[in-house]
């Protein structure tokens, strides 16, 4: 779980949303939650709704009660204009408690592919020498969320089959943890980029804590429109964790940005969003290479095929 900010965590939303509406039902609440977190597995959360057969646990972590009364009224407009049918909505009070220094202390070490990931409370093995420093804060992207694990796996198998990229872009950077990633994994310079002033300052933190500030670069950035990314040159390879609405509506701008031969990983998806996301993307001159599923979320590897020279 992730804070926004020092406002007092009181109360706490539990709505049961079908997968297939997860990312919907979350971009109704966004701006009105501190925190939320989403559990798709174990025998709670998991039940039957039409064809896509899994329910999601969202739980919306708030101050008040007009906070609650603000995001079930949010939901329920949502839902009614979507012509969606009405959800399970329960509230309950929280204990007051540090959640921030709660999960640090409650968190373990994470080895994924190559990465171990750790956060303050923990000393890295020393044999580890892709060891990632993600102490817990108000920006996603601490490892242990399957979009953000896939990327990571991902980019272990592009640098095990030789791929050296020089340019790396991570959209939506959160935490930070995929552009030191990158840093850690190849002598490629990073441009990080999120649209949150806090995550923001969260990868800042991110990048000097693992000693990166020499590759990778953090800006705040409304999509892909700061001055550094539109002037820059092409990248080898674009990250983007994000939710598939803005993959959508950014998809021309990535496939611009991407050199040829280039590679894009894009996560942040459900499995019923990836063949619409597949046909924008082929659609811009980008075609999938391989793709990977996790616990009901996938991420497509695409990749820019040179144009043949006639």
């Amino acid at each position: 779980m992730s804070q926004k900010n020092s406002r007092e965590v009181k109360y706490v939303l539990s709505i049961k949303v079908p997968r297939s509406l997860l990312e919907e039902v979350e971009g109704y609440i966004e701006y009105l939650s501190l925190a939320m977190v989403t559990e798709i597995n174990g025998s709670s959360s998991v039940n039957t709704y039409s064809k896509d057969n899994k329910i999601c646990n969202l739980k919306l972590y708030l101050d008040s009660l007009d906070s609650c009364e603000s995001a079930k009224l949010a939901i329920r407009t949502g839902l009614i204009e979507a012509g969606h049918p009405m959800l399970e909505i329960e509230t309950d009070t929280v204990p007051n408690i540090d959640w921030v220094e709660k999960y640090q202390r409650e968190s373990p070490a994470l080895k994924i592919a190559d990465f171990y990931l750790y956060q303050s409370h923990i000393s890295p093995p020393l044999n580890e020498q892709k060891s990632i420093l993600i102490n817990a804060s108000n920006a996603f992207g601490s490892g242990d969320h399957p979009t953000t694990k896939a990327c990571l796996l991902t980019i272990q198998k592009l640098s095990s089959g030789g791929f050296k990229p020089k340019r790396v872009l991570d959209i939506g950077t959160g935490s930070g943890i995929l552009a030191v990633a990158s840093a850690i994994t190849w002598m490629a310079h990073v441009t990080a980029v999120d649209n949150d002033a806090v995550s923001v300052r969260v990868a800042k933190r991110t990048v000097i804590e693992n000693k990166c500030s020499n590759k990778v670069r953090v800006i705040f950035s409304d999509g892909l429109s700061a001055s550094d990314i539109t002037r820059a040159q092409q990248y080898d390879l674009i990250l983007a964790n994000i939710f598939s609405r803005s993959l959508k509506l950014i998809s021309k701008t990535i496939s611009k940005k991407t050199k040829q031969g280039g590679y894009v990983v894009l996560s942040g998806l459900l499995e019923s969003q990836a063949e619409e996301i597949i046909h924008v993307y082929q659609n811009v001159g980008l075609n999938i290479d391989h793709s990977l599923d996790i616990d009901g979320w996938k991420t497509l590897v695409l990749k820019k095929i040179k144009k043949s020279i006639n």
